[in-house]
């Protein structure tokens, strides 16, 4: 399980706030280690992800894919599925190495293959779960489905290349939603198998 603070302190940052605390707002206790709160709403996706810390390696990609112009778009309503700089650090330095020497068009499929083209806060998409009766299956903007279910309060996404938790709670933003993966489930470039062991 993921610890929480890296996030929370990544909020704090994207805030510009000195007093942020462990608390969600409202004095509730949020559980699950991807698990923004949602007391700060950054004004654009891009926004986001250029503030976020511990997303160096997502932001590299989605630059060279040139997606970061859509993301700021405030006419742009989407939800990103966004891996944070461990879960790239689960595969190994060739596989890394690989991903990010890929040309911008393969890079764009595969962010791509991440993002769907409406904003899914984390109450829909745990009602469309529950009414699906324990999934709910959407298509990227690459064309690819996404199966989201329910594990112990966490959101899980499945895919061909596996499954990975996305917490319990998006990152809000004005033009969409972030959620955060502990895990990028893609299929490695030149079929460079990621560490098991990690």
């Amino acid at each position: 399980m993921m610890r929480r603070a890296p996030t929370l302190i990544a909020l704090c940052l994207l805030a510009g706030l000195g007093g942020c605390s462990g608390d969600a707002p409202g004095g509730g206790e949020r559980s699950g280690a991807n698990d923004p709160t949602r007391s700060v709403e950054p004004a654009s996706l891009a926004a986001a992800m250029r503030r976020l810390p511990e997303f160096s390696t997502g932001r590299t990609l989605l630059d060279r894919a040139g997606l970061m112009p859509m993301l700021g778009n405030p006419a742009s309503h989407l939800t990103l599925l966004v891996p944070r700089d461990s879960a790239f650090a689960q595969w190994d330095a060739a596989a890394r190495a690989a991903i990010l020497a890929q040309d911008g068009a393969t890079t764009a499929r595969q962010m791509r293959a991440w993002m769907l083209p409406t904003t899914i806060r984390a109450e829909e998409l745990r009602t469309r779960i529950l009414a699906g009766g324990g999934s709910f299956t959407a298509t990227s903007m690459a064309g690819t489905p996404l199966n989201f279910s329910i594990d112990n309060g966490i959101f899980m996404v499945t895919t061909t290349g596996g499954n990975a938790s996305m917490g319990s709670a998006e990152l809000a933003t004005a033009n969409g939603a972030i959620y955060i993966l502990d895990r990028f489930p893609a299929t490695p470039p030149a079929n460079i198998a990621p560490n098991q062991g990690n």
